[in-house]
């Protein structure tokens, strides 16, 4: 086993699927936690390798390696393929019976044990794609091992996008069978939420937390900045002594003859009213 390093809870499906349009990927998900059992957290450089063993025997395809994947509770997300770093097509390795991923994190060894790659990869691998009803069909029923659901948001640590993520950023969702589920989901791009805070809906909460706007908003509504409502408390003064007297047009009165005048503060503060905050980017899953 890799040094403080655990694999678990280990999902995989694909799409090797042979039409042209859509390229050959095997979507994987995987757990890492330390000795204890418990999550890692930060960024890890995967690499990923196929075998024809479980241990030793021979490397059949690879490596592939993703640097930077975000942990989210010790889990992670790739998509394998198309090719690897030869340039190998993901396809090929699956033309004999047994086949065994082996992964490595941040240049370590290879954690153990390989993890098996079932029947489904070989399944879909066969299906004869030629028109879009089986390539979707097959894209839909890969997803459903999916451990992250389409229209997942999370903030990520890199100005880049990991597979199988898009940015946040208001852009047109892409053509192809892999972005159907999002593209149903939440229309034709993605939400632009560069600059923003996300609040969560009220969903009936009337506590005194709820969003006191929360009754007329729906998923995806934009709520502009506010200051909530106040007052100051201003009296003038003359000199250095505080009085209940003020000047008003060059005369001077007090607060009980009726004469009451208004007056304003200074401008104070900076553009906008925010907490403390850190940049980052949100990504979608698709």
């Amino acid at each position: 086993m890799a040094r403080g390093f655990f694999l678990s809870i280990i999902l995989a499906g694909q799409a090797l699927i042979a039409n042209a349009d859509v390229p050959p990927l095997i979507n994987y998900q995987g757990q890492l936690t330390d000795a204890s059992g418990n999550p890692q957290t930060g960024t890890k450089k995967l690499e990923f390798n196929i075998y024809d063993a479980a241990s030793g025997g021979n490397k059949i395809w690879g490596p592939q390696t993703f640097n930077g994947i975000p942990l989210i509770g010790g889990r992670f997300n790739v998509m394998l393929g198309s090719t690897d770093a030869a340039g190998n097509a993901i396809t090929s390795a699956f033309s004999g019976n047994s086949r065994f991923l082996g992964i490595k994190v941040d240049n370590g060894t290879e954690v153990t044990p390989r993890q098996q790659i079932l029947s489904t990869p070989f399944a879909i691998q066969a299906l004869s794609a030629s028109n879009a009803d089986n390539a979707v069909n097959a894209v839909n029923a890969v997803s459903a091992l999916h451990g992250v659901p389409p229209g997942t948001i999370v903030a990520y640590w890199s100005n880049g996008v990991p597979n199988g993520w898009l940015l946040c950023d208001g852009s047109g969702i892409p053509a192809g069978v892999a972005y159907d589920k999002l593209r149903t989901l939440i229309g034709a791009n993605v939400p632009d939420l560069r600059g923003m805070f996300l609040r969560g809906l009220n969903k009936g909460r009337n506590d005194g937390k709820q969003d006191p706007e929360g009754g007329s908003r729906v998923l995806g509504d934009y709520q502009t900045d506010m200051f909530a409502s106040h007052t100051h408390q201003e009296r003038p003064s003359r000199g250095t002594t505080w009085f209940d007297t003020y000047r008003r047009d060059g005369n001077w009165g007090s607060e009980r003859d009726g004469n009451i005048l208004d007056m304003q503060t200074g401008p104070t503060g900076g553009s906008e009213t925010r907490s403390k905050n850190v940049a980052v980017n949100w990504i979608i899953k698709y």
